[in-house]
């Protein structure tokens, strides 16, 4: 899963020439790519011209199984007990 953590759109009608345009582009893409170093950064194009630069960060998903494994260790360790179906042993 993503998570999307920031997004800016660059416009080019905001500058006079395509030269200036890609030097603020590409100096916004490594002032993001510095701040957010554990996430994915990309250009875009937007609507034409334009760029947007996005940073999203990849979640793992945990599956059914695992998120109840790790809720069932969460509550082994909160109160001393080995749960296991209706009865438990104590495990201290």
């Amino acid at each position: 899963m993503e998570r999307e953590l920031y997004s800016k759109i660059i416009y080019f009608e905001d500058y006079s020439n395509k030269e200036i345009f890609d030097i603020e582009v590409e100096k916004e893409y490594k002032r993001i790519k510095q701040e957010y170093t554990d996430c994915i950064v990309t250009k875009e194009f937007y609507k034409g011209n334009n760029i947007l630069i996005r940073v999203c960060k990849i979640e793992s998903m945990q599956t059914k199984e695992e998120k109840q494994e790790e809720k069932q260790y969460l509550r082994d360790r909160s109160d001393g007990f080995k749960s296991s179906g209706k009865d438990r042993e104590r495990t201290r």
